[in-house]
């Protein structure tokens, strides 16, 4: 480039590229204003669009510049950028002369180079530079307004939206959702937190400089005034968002739930883009923990059969509120919960106690191991109310059968006593002295100790078994029946050996009933192996299902163990049990539990159905077949019977004995409900308006007495009670119950007469009283001529009634006097209840006899006493009844090839017994009553039949 282009282009070029540099910046701010204002909005369809027109923008000069560096780069492009803009004539001239100044150097082709550059010098040296400075002044000159104007239109933005243009900014800047720069929103005015309401907690400030820690389901407040208006404000974690809104008193309030441990911050939200504040509250959340539960003891494992209480002593905490506490029992699949407290108001401790004994109804019932836990709840009402459990004790109970067999083994103690008694006397053969056999000193000693040992295996308990109270009637009486053969110096042998066989005869059927009784218990255990190898077959749970089912099949082992000693019919069973066990046991240790449930529940059908096998039948052995139906008695009796019959006759003398008590509380009730109809007869007649005449003449006759409250001990004090008693005198004559008048007149009568023996009694109130007695004598004559009516006339009407229950009362007292007989020698009871029997025999006739006579008041006060005595003489039955109330142990396979058939006509069935019994109380009640307390009796009559 020469001198003299270097010369036009610096002087085009020199005013004018500031000019485009200021105007290209201008442009530049424009655009950035413009996507800061645009990206503002924050979604990504402007944010991209406003940095796709930054970018643009600067792409753009960037272009331009180097296209302005590339036309200045050549020296024809420098001639018409500079040149040619202010003059085209003479730049084409000036680009002329440099073609050919160029083409000449190339190729002469005769012409000279030298020339030609001259030429194009000298072509240059025309140029008018004035001229073209003037041209590069007014070029610059509107770039320069240009970039006025650009700057004008960025400094009135930024003035009017300064705030806007930084938002923009920022919110163009974010990543992820998060501006970089963090800024400033709200002036807080008040942060608080609210419990939740079940807490019962006052609202409380929370502060920015530290973490805070709060229960979980707390309300936070956020409470300010906006910085800047129409921003969306949020309160945010980062996930979750809440809106601040407007109060109405020119701030904004958000309020958030606390469910986790929080770091929140406020925050604008633009489009997709938040931009915080640079403080946050950092806020812990505290859950509502289970409550405490603390039992004193526990853990611990016991033994329930020797067990004699157990004290639950439980403590309980928790960090709200406590709502209730449980004692829970389970055992196996059972369960059972007690209500021990419950805390309505605001109870954050609690402790108390209770006392668990070996016979409670659920003990009882388990025979796998009981645990016994203390549970609180708490009034978690967010997830649902939370229970915590204390340790536990566990409570073993005896094997299944164990009682039983401990009973059974006591009493075969006694008969072993009493055959080894035998085996020291002499046989009947012998040729003995007959002082030396009968020595009444060493007898009576050995009856003594046998008599302790009888009485004291009578009463033990057997792992919460006792023997049945019929047993110790019977043994009283056969031990009765001894004493006497050694008085009499006579059949002591005989005497004993049938006591011996009888004993032997009550032990088979109670060995029988138990066996009956252990084998039903052996199949709800083996009902919980069934249950346990289902649940095993699942994956879910087959570690405790594993666990439960070796439990259930230890129980039954030992029980299958403990049931073979029980007699014939026991070792039948037992037998059986041991057989499927071993099937079951077998399938487990293959862990085929398909196959030992099937098993489990052939034992548990087979051991709800305690028939004897076929091969049980006449005691023979313990085995058999698994066909047929044995003997009901257990397998110890063949076709010619028992050798003793006297449990038999025991019981059915025990049967006839409460029958007859309950025969004669219901003649008893008839009697008294006869006498009841009869006398509301009587009272029927038309003496009411006479009576009620009286009674209004005698409440007169008491008006001016004085009230209650006088000091006691005065004759005022007397003179109102004779008053009160003249009061209710008169209440009942006007119901016409005429004893109660008659009582409250002869007490009204004695307070007048009190009151009268006073010196000190004003004369007016001495006038009213002898007025009064006056009364008051009239009155009783006629309420004891009436109630002699009455009763004379209530005597005649049930007269007729009164003899047909005579009648009964004598067939009853019969049946009293041959129970009383010891005329069954086997089955004899003991002295002193025949001699109650006795007792209320001669009573009962005596009540026949009144009752025929038509003297129903003195009938029923003999036939009471006479009730009391038979009450007292049942003795209760040697065994005890099975799961449907058989006294036996018999029962029916299903299809009635094995029935029960020696026992007694069925008592009245209870349910028919207590339909008689509202019968009667409601008759009772429809009748007129009497005293002032017969409303109350009445509702309350009337409650206990609803």
């Amino acid at each position: 480039m020469t001198p003299a282009l270097l010369r036009i282009v610096e002087t085009y070029r020199r005013p004018l590229r500031p000019a485009i540099s200021r105007a290209a910046l201008s442009a530049l701010l424009v655009l950035l204003v413009a996507g800061a204002l645009l990206g503002r909005y924050g979604t990504p369809a402007t944010r991209g669009g406003a940095l796709a027109a930054i970018a643009v923008g600067v792409l753009a000069l960037l272009l331009h510049r180097w296209l302005d560096n590339r036309r200045f780069s050549s020296l024809d492009g420098a001639i018409a950028a500079s040149l040619g803009n202010v003059d085209a004539a003479q730049g084409d001239k000036a680009r002329r002369a440099l073609r050919l100044a160029q083409d000449t150097a190339q190729a002469p082709r005769g012409q000279s180079a030298e020339l030609a550059r001259l030429h194009f010098e000298r072509m240059l040296e025309r140029a008018n530079l004035s001229a073209l400075e003037r041209s590069a002044a007014r070029s610059a000159g509107r770039w320069k307004a240009v970039a006025t104007l650009g700057l004008l239109v960025t400094g009135v933005t930024a003035f009017a939206l300064p705030w806007h243009l930084v938002e923009g900014i920022d919110v163009l800047a974010a990543r992820r959702g998060q501006a970089p720069v963090k800024l400033q929103w709200l002036e807080l005015s008040e942060i608080s937190s609210s419990a939740p309401t079940y807490l019962r907690q006052k609202p409380a400030p929370l502060t920015l400089e530290t973490a805070n820690s709060l229960p979980e389901g707390s309300e936070l407040l956020f409470r300010g005034k906006p910085l800047r208006p129409g921003r969306n404000l949020v309160l945010t974690d980062g996930t979750k968002e809440v809106p601040f809104v407007d109060d109405a008193n020119g701030e904004v309030v958000a309020r958030w739930t606390l469910d986790a441990t929080v770091e929140l911050h406020v925050a604008a939200r633009f489009g997709r883009v938040l931009i915080s504040e640079p403080q946050s509250i950092q806020v812990d959340s505290r859950t509502d923990e289970r409550p405490r539960v603390n039992l004193k003891g526990a853990p611990a494992e016991l033994a329930l059969d020797t067990l004699e209480r157990l004290e639950l002593l439980w403590s309980a905490s928790d960090d709200h509120n406590l709502v209730q506490v449980d004692l829970v029992l389970r055992s196996a699949g059972k369960e059972e919960r007690r209500s021990l407290e419950s805390f309505p108001g605001d109870k954050r401790t609690g402790q108390g106690g209770y006392v668990l004994y070996p016979s409670d109804a659920f003990l009882k019932r388990v025979f796998l191991p009981v645990i016994v836990r203390i549970e609180a709840r708490d009034n978690d009402p967010r997830e649902g109310s939370k229970w915590g459990e204390s340790p536990a004790f566990i409570l073993r109970p005896p094997g299944v059968g164990m009682g039983q067999l401990a009973r059974y083994n006591a009493l075969l103690g006694l008969r072993s006593r009493m055959l080894d008694w035998l085996a020291s006397l002499p046989l009947p053969d012998e040729k003995l002295d007959t002082e030396r056999e009968l020595d009444q000193v060493e007898q009576r000693a050995t009856l003594s100790e046998i008599e302790n040992y009888g009485r004291k295996s009578a009463s033990d308990s057997y792992t919460s078994l006792t023997v049945p109270q019929g047993w110790s009637v019977f043994l009283e009486g056969q031990f009765e029946r001894l004493g006497d053969a050694i008085k009499k110096r006579k059949g002591l042998r005989t005497t004993l050996e049938s006591v011996v066989l009888g004993l032997s005869s009550g032990l088979d059927s109670l060995a029988s009933s138990d066996s009956r009784t252990v084998a039903k218990q052996l199949g709800d255990v083996a009902d919980e192996m069934a249950f346990a190898a289902r649940l095993a077959q699942q994956a879910e749970g087959r570690r405790d299902a594993r666990v439960r089912l070796d439990l259930a099949i230890d129980v039954l082992a030992k029980g299958a163990s403990d049931l073979t000693q029980l007699g014939v019919l026991g070792a039948d069973l037992g037998s059986v049990a041991t057989a499927d066990l071993g099937r079951v046991q077998r399938s487990r240790d293959r862990e085929d539990y398909f196959h030992a449930e099937l098993a489990a529940l052939h034992m548990a059908e087979r051991l709800h159905r305690p028939n004897p096998s076929f091969g049980a039948k006449g005691g023979g052995g313990g085995g058999g077949v698994e066909s047929g139906s044995g003997s009901s008695g257990g397998g110890n009796s063949d076709a010619k019977g028992k050798p003793s019959e006297a449990d038999k006759e025991f019981q059915r003398r025990a049967q006839d004995l409460e029958q007859l008590a309950q025969d004669h509380a219901d003649l008893g009730e008839r009697t008294s409900s006869a006498l009841q109809h009869a006398e509301d007869a009587a009272r029927g007649t038309d003496n009411g308006d006479e009576a009620r005449q009286r009674a209004e003449a005698l409440r007169n006759a008491v008006m001016r007495l004085p009230q209650p409250g006088e000091n006691p001990g005065t004759g005022r004090a007397s003179a109102a009670l004779a008053r009160e008693h003249s009061g209710a005198m008169a209440h009942e004559l006007e119901q016409q119950h005429f004893d109660e008048a008659l009582q409250n007149g002869r007490r009204a009568q004695s307070a007048a007469d009190e009151a009268l023996s006073d010196p000190d009694l004003d004369p007016f109130t001495r006038g009213e009283l002898e007025r009064a007695k006056q009364e008051l004598a009239e009155q009783v004559a006629w309420a004891e001529a009436q109630a002699q009516r009455v009763k004379q006339q209530t005597e005649n009407a049930a007269r007729e009634a009164l003899g047909e229950f005579g009648h009964l009362e004598r067939e009853l007292s019969e049946r009293a006097n041959r129970l009383s007989a010891d005329d069954l020698k086997e089955a004899s009871l003991p002295a002193e209840m025949r001699r109650r029997l006795e007792e209320a025999s001669q009573l009962m006739q005596q009540a026949a006899q009144r009752l025929g006579e038509g003297k129903g008041e003195e009938a029923m006060d003999l036939q009471r006493q006479a009730q009391r005595l038979l009450e007292e003489s049942e003795t209760g039955q040697m065994q005890e009844p099975d799961s449907k109330g058989n006294q036996d142990g018999g029962d029916d396979d299903g299809d009635g090839r094995h029935m029960r058939t020696g026992g007694e006509v069925p008592n009245q069935d209870p349910k028919n017994r207590a339909e008689d019994f509202r019968r009667r109380v409601l008759e009772g009640l429809g009748a007129e009553g009497g005293g002032r307390l017969s409303p109350a009796i009445k509702r309350y009559a009337e409650g206990l039949l609803r």
